[in-house]
């Protein structure tokens, strides 16, 4: 498999999203060929270092070098990473959007498949498929559904807002900035709203509404999207490594 073949499978396996900010695809090419796949959350300067250091000629990202709006030009910071994938014949596929609302192989997708692998529950996309409604069928008190999230998801808590009740029966995730959903999500009756990162505006609306805030990090929760298709990728036939960033935020 080239890589023009690769991209290609990729772009059917993730439909385009139309609202999508990033410029989903193949977003630099290389000679063709593809000996090792890497995949990292982040294009950046050591996720691009570390695919060549292994030996990968395609890195797969969820967030790209390209979105739309963006300052294209070759210098600064995006000048060194292209340099480096251009001296190393790396290609560079990103997906956003498509990966945090594909029903199998996304983060919200893979976050409830765990979650339903380890406790009695029902998962329900909504945001159009970027997160999911959680139904516990045995509630759980707040600490304790922290202490599974970070278990189970492997993503240590980084803030909660603990306005919500003691204990917690439905909950909303929804994979990296998931406040964006917070008003849909409060039609369900949520008794928590756990994403991400945090953002100000969304404080008083989850103190009023008896919501809490549970923050696992950007970085953490869309890591699991980029993990399932590691597998997937691994069932084609292809050799692939994941590229681990230390990234608190």
């Amino acid at each position: 498999m080239n890589a023009w073949t690769l991209a290609q499978y990729l772009d059917r396996l993730y439909p385009p999203i139309p609202e999508d900010a990033s410029l989903n695809g193949l977003q630099v090419e290389n000679s063709g060929r593809v000996n090792r796949v890497a995949l990292a959350v982040d294009a950046s300067f050591h996720a691009i270092q570390e695919a060549a250091r292994r030996g990968a000629h395609f890195l797969i990202v969820h967030h790209g070098l390209y979105w739309k709006g963006q300052d294209v030009l070759p210098r600064g910071v995006l000048g060194k990473r292209l340099r480096l994938l251009f001296q190393h014949d790396i290609a560079l596929y990103a997906m956003h959007l498509p990966m945090d609302a594909h029903p199998e192989l996304g983060h919200n997708a893979e976050a409830a498949r765990r979650l339903e692998q380890e406790i009695p529950c029902t998962a329900l996309p909504f945001l159009s498929g970027m997160g999911r409604i959680i139904t516990l069928e045995h509630p759980l008190p707040v600490r304790s559904l922290i202490r599974l999230l970070e278990r189970v998801l492997d993503a240590p808590l980084l803030l909660h807002w603990n306005h919500g009740p003691p204990t917690v029966r439905r909950f909303a995730f929804v994979s990296g900035s998931g406040l964006l959903g917070l008003g849909e999500a409060l039609t369900h009756h949520i008794d928590a709203f756990v994403t991400g990162e945090s953002r100000y505006s969304a404080f008083f609306t989850l103190k009023e509404t008896g919501v809490h805030g549970i923050f696992l990090g950007h970085y953490a929760t869309e890591r699991l999207g980029l993990l399932a298709l590691k597998d997937h990728l691994e069932l084609q036939g292809l050799e692939v490594v994941w590229i681990e960033e230390n990234v608190p935020a």
